[in-house]
Parts: structure tokens; sequence; C-alpha cells
């Protein structure tokens, strides 16, 4: 097992893990930082897109992995086009 902190960097603003976690491999870590991303894209409003990255980082090597994300939470239409039959 090695610990792994997972910093979160969003729209310019960096949450730099202090504490780590347990994890057994890079491909673990992975999963959990993407797992996180929950946390960061909570309070997404319809419009809003929010650019975010997630690096994985262990106190031996350094850096290991690094996932960007780009989510666009779309406004949708108050009313449906009555000619859309939605099979496009």
């Amino acid at each position: 097992m090695q610990r792994c902190f997972i910093d979160h960097h969003c729209n310019g603003h960096t949450a730099r893990d202090l504490d780590g976690v347990e994890l057994d491999s890079v491909e673990e870590a992975g999963a959990y930082a993407v797992a996180s991303a929950a946390q960061v894209f909570h309070a997404l409003v319809p419009g809003e897109q929010r650019e975010c990255a997630f690096e994985v980082r262990d106190d031996a090597e350094g850096w290991l992995l690094k996932i960007d994300l780009t989510l666009c939470l779309e406004q949708q239409d108050r009313a449906p086009d009555p000619l859309d039959t939605g099979l496009l």
C-alpha cells in the first residue's frame, strides 16, 4: 500500500490534499480521484462550465497521474419543440 494524495484544481482554484489515503495501486488511486469528482461538481448550475484536474501524487515519486475533466450543465429548454420527435 502507498499513501496517495489527490489534489483538485478547478477553475483556477486549487485544493491540495494534505492527509492522503492508503491505496494499493495507481489504478485504484485514479478510480478514487474520479469518484471524488462528485464533490467538485456538486453545485453546478445550468449554463455553468467547470474545468477541473485531479492530480494523484505520493511522497516518494511525486506526481503519478493527472485526470482532466470538463463539465458543462446545459440549460434545459422550458418549452419542448412540438416538432422534435427525439429520434435524432
